[in-house]
């Protein structure tokens, strides 16, 4: 099952499409699950948020709850490959004749790589400190910067080692992977610790809009080859052909 939060409006339309993206997969996985909780929450910009705002945090571009997971979402959208040396170092596109191409923004920081993971420490920091929940092992929340709509398969970012940064959510099969390999040894918590944890530590609200995205048909596609019947496909926001 799955609850849905946002804490500021999504004015982004790129950042919009991909969690609704990363939302629509764990719905269709996860969605008619009993046996598995998730709490999603988009959109968090603690500089829009006079309480938050003193503690100098990281806008996220998504946070994501499960009974053994704590990840937080950042979302990047670049359509050539890229490339990178090193985690510490700044990352290119590399454009078509081989050149190396703009730099991929990650922020104030290097590269995207750290910019999440700076996210991480200073949000896990805070909310050890002062968030419900001060003795959830937030150290070890995941980090993972997800490329939308799709990694250049030309891309060569630097090895990751150890680390558990995670770079393309691809279709059902990758959630599973995501979520299942992503798992906090000793966390438990239940759907009302995460409902607590959206609402007061992330001071999000219910998002009543993605339910309805998730669940609405938007039109019908028909596709016909000659000399056959036409056959039919209903399509929901943010389906993908």
């Amino acid at each position: 099952m799955l609850d849905f939060f946002t804490h500021s409006p999504i004015d982004n339309m790129n950042e919009r499409r991909a969690l609704m993206r990363a939302a629509r997969l764990l719905h269709e996985r996860y969605g008619r699950d009993p046996d598995n909780h998730f709490a999603f929450i988009a959109n968090i910009e603690p500089d829009r948020d006079p309480p938050l705002r003193p503690f100098q945090l990281n806008q996220l571009d998504g946070i994501l709850l499960g009974r053994q997971l704590i990840a937080i979402l950042e979302f990047k959208n670049y359509f050539q490959p890229i490339i990178g040396r090193q985690l510490s170092g700044p990352w290119y596109t590399q454009e078509e004749n081989g050149r190396q191409g703009q730099r991929v923004a990650g922020g104030s920081h290097v590269n995207p790589y750290q910019q999440v993971a700076a996210a991480k420490r200073r949000w896990a920091a805070h909310l050890s400190r002062t968030g419900l929940g001060r003795e959830l092992p937030w150290q070890q929340a995941h980090a993972f910067l997800l490329f939308f709509p799709y990694l250049h398969p030309d891309s060569n970012p630097p090895p990751l080692g150890k680390e558990s940064y995670w770079f393309h959510l691809g279709g059902v099969g990758d959630i599973s992977e995501f979520t299942y390999g992503s798992l906090i040894n000793g966390l438990a918590l239940t759907p009302e610790e995460m409902r607590r944890l959206a609402l007061e530590s992330f001071r999000a609200r219910p998002w009543a809009e993605a339910q309805q995205l998730l669940s609405g048909v938007i039109g019908k596609l028909f596709v016909q080859e000659p000399g056959e019947a036409a056959v039919v496909y209903e399509i929901s926001s943010y389906d993908e052909f």
